[in-house]
């Protein structure tokens, strides 16, 4: 279900760039290179870089590549959210029932630590489920990302290999194995949730929060 939505949800789910994306990238990147984006006086190495070191390069073109990959993963966490709608609500509701047995009697069934640990599992492992998808959104922005910087070092008077090359320079990449933007995950949703957070407290399922994390955040 949810990749069928993908699929017309956001163009950087499919695994591969349309006619257009490509165009316009290698337009976008003549057309940069050509005018010296990025300047070369704005990504010189220090005296201290070793020598032979790389700088990573960043444009607007490329800052709206990580945006719209952005885009991308929060369309994702809703459709997500959505379609596990029955399960936050279990999770909300067998959260509620282990805190009030802990507060109340002093003590946790086995049935209610059992139906909660089942829950938070199961979102737990759907985490894992969907974050292919979100990966692939952030692989989409490099494909873009790298259709656009070829044309660029091609046009560009101190980046095409030239004898005026003075930097070697590589793209910005969107990071894949970063996928999630906090939306979704169960420590996310913990957070969002302080009584989900509690019972999780409760059960063992991780430790009691720091007293002072709050205030580092």
């Amino acid at each position: 279900m949810i990749e069928e939505r993908l699929a017309t949800a956001h163009r950087y789910f499919s695994k591969k760039l349309s006619v257009q994306e490509r165009w316009s990238a290698k337009w976008a990147g003549r057309r940069d290179g050509a005018a010296c984006i990025p300047s070369v006086a704005d990504v010189r190495p220090s005296s201290r870089m070793p020598p032979g070191r790389s700088t990573h390069g960043w444009t607007p073109f490329i800052e709206i590549a990580h945006q719209s990959a952005e885009e991308a993963v929060d369309v994702l966490v809703g459709l997500v959210m959505e379609a596990e709608r029955p399960l936050l609500g279990r999770l909300h509701s067998q959260a509620d029932r282990v805190n009030r047995e802990h507060d109340e009697q002093k003590m946790l069934t086995s049935e209610s630590r059992e139906r909660f640990l089942s829950s938070a599992g199961r979102w737990s492992a759907n985490e894992r489920v969907y974050e292919p998808h979100a990966q692939r959104a952030n692989k989409h922005g490099n494909l873009v990302i790298l259709k656009y910087w070829g044309p660029l070092m091609q046009h560009h008077p101190y980046l095409s290999g030239s004898k005026n090359q003075t930097v070697s320079l590589i793209p910005q990449l969107v990071a894949v194995n970063h996928a999630w933007p906090g939306g979704f995950g169960l420590e996310a949703i913990s957070t969002e949730y302080p009584h989900i957070r509690r019972a999780l407290e409760i059960v063992g399922w991780f430790g009691p929060r720091d007293p002072g994390q709050e205030g580092r955040r």
